[in-house]
Formats: structure tokens, sequence, C-alpha cells
């Protein structure tokens, strides 16, 4: 097989990783919970792993810099998504039997749990994250073992013949920084939550006079121009922030793109806004002419 050349390269990393973001987007917009959203990315990423190993085999790194680029940023930033969705997995296992009371309590547990191998192995993070080059030989090499950095069982169960201990490492805190937003994120609903039930959340005499599809057309008109955190907010997330704006249940609003696809009119609150939005508009700049 031909080698591929560095830019060669990258440009498959990239695509490999679009190709991952597009899968979580599409899984989300079809109405998966957290669950199953979690299975299915796993079973993806497992077969994309095994394309991106057959790749490294069949084009052999061309030089050391090259080499640490893939184990320092293309390998850790694939693995994320793995890491993340094994824990998402576990966790939406753990919270099928519990209440809401249960259901913070893991969370909060799971929370401390991150903190605390985050401070295990926080020598290594430091270095990562500020930037540092000066180790990159010593951590970001294939022949690289670095037994001392392995704080994880799984680590030594892993493929360490195209995984390395620091890129495992480095893949484990991007997704468990991704994780830990992500529990921040479910443990602000269930406050806010508590607080309506107890009547505590401020009054501002606003009522959501109109229909439950508007809401659910703001929510993905939302999510669809990646409103949130550069698009990378998860549509039960947004839908979370919606419900509190309006106050009300959104309901099955997975359901929302099958129903949408069989419907001859989309978007007719959305548009109804951009009509209104314009023919004010248009009025006031009418105004303005005779003032």
């Amino acid at each position: 097989m031909k080698r591929e050349t560095v830019k060669d390269k990258a440009m498959f990393y990239e695509t490999i990783l679009k190709s991952i973001e597009k899968q979580e987007r599409q899984a989300e917009s079809a109405g998966k919970d957290m669950l199953r959203l979690a299975e299915l990315m796993l079973s993806n990423l497992k077969d994309t792993l095994k394309e991106l190993r057959k790749f490294v085999s069949d084009n052999k790194f061309l030089d050391e810099e090259e080499e640490i680029d893939f184990y320092k940023r293309h390998l850790p930033g694939m693995l994320q998504y793995f890491f993340y969705y094994i824990k998402i997995y576990s966790l939406e296992l753990r919270l099928l039997t519990l209440d809401d009371t249960g259901r913070k309590k893991l969370m909060k547990s799971e929370r401390k749990e991150i903190d605390k191998w985050t401070r295990k192995n926080e020598g290594f993070f430091r270095y990562y994250k500020s930037g540092a080059i000066e180790l990159d030989n010593d951590y970001y090499r294939k022949d690289s073992r670095n037994a001392n950095l392995i704080t994880d069982p799984g680590q030594w169960l892993f493929d360490d013949e195209f995984i390395t201990v620091p890129a495992y490492l480095t893949g484990e805190l991007l997704a468990f920084e991704r994780y830990r937003s992500f529990l921040g994120n479910e443990l602000k609903f269930f406050d806010q939550k508590q607080k309506l039930n107890n009547g505590t959340e401020e009054n501002d005499d606003l009522v959501w006079t109109a229909t439950r599809m508007a809401a659910i057309e703001i929510l993905y008109g939302l999510y669809s121009a990646g409103a949130f955190n550069n698009g990378n907010a998860q549509l039960r997330q947004i839908a979370k922030r919606v419900e509190k704006l309006t106050g009300i249940d959104l309901g099955n609003f997975y359901r929302y793109n099958i129903d949408r696809n069989i419907r001859k009119v989309r978007n007719q609150f959305l548009k109804q806004m951009i009509e209104s939005s314009d023919k004010r508009a248009e009025e006031q700049d009418e105004k303005s002419r005779y003032e």
C-alpha cells in the first residue's frame, strides 16, 4: 500500500473525527435516549478504532514529530468519545432503578470520583494542559510504555500495540472533562426542578401561552443552529433549558423529528416569528420616516 503523506494522514484523521461528530448529532436528532445513544456510539466507535488501527499499521510514521502528533492530539481526540460514552452507558444503567433523590446522589458521587481521579493524575495533566513539549518524546512515542502513569486497570487491557498509556490517559482526561460537565448540567436540572416543586423559583408572572409544539420548534431551532457550547450541547440539555424558560413539560420531544417529516408545513411557529419580526421592523422603519 502506498504510504500516505503527513498532509494526507492529517486529513484522514480529521475526516474520522468529523464522522464521529456527525454520528453523534444524527443519533441524538433521531430521538435516541442517552442509554441507546451510548450503545449506538460505542458500537460505531469500536468499528472506527479498528479502521484507524489498520490505517496506522499500513502507513508507518514518517518521523518522530508525526508520531508524537498522532499520540498526543489525534488519537486522544478520538478516544475521548469512547471513554465518554462508556461512562454515560454505565451511569444510565444505574439510573434506571433510582428516583430523583437517588439519581442526584449518584451523580454527585460520580463527580467526586472524577475529581479524585484528576488529582491522582495531576502532574501529567498539568504537563498536557500547559502545552509543554519537553517530555513529548518520553510520553507520546509508541515505544514509551510509561507504566508509572497507569492508574486505571483498563489501561492494561487495551491494545498496547496501538494505544499507548499516555494517549489513553489523555483521552480519559478529555472524556472526563466532558462527563463532569454533563453531570453538572444534570445536577443543575434537579436543583431547578426542586425549586419549582417547592415554589421557591422567582415568579415573574410570565406564562407561556403558545403551544407545546411551538416550544419544541424553538428547541430544535437552537439545537440545529448550534446556539449552545459552540454546537456541542446535547439536545436533552437544551430541552431542559427550554423547559425552564417556558415553564412547560416538552413531553416526548424526540418524536418531533419523526412527526415533522410527515407534515406538509414545517416549523410553523418559527416562520411565524420571523414574519412577525419582519413586519414589526417594517412598521418601525415606516414610523421613523414620519418622525
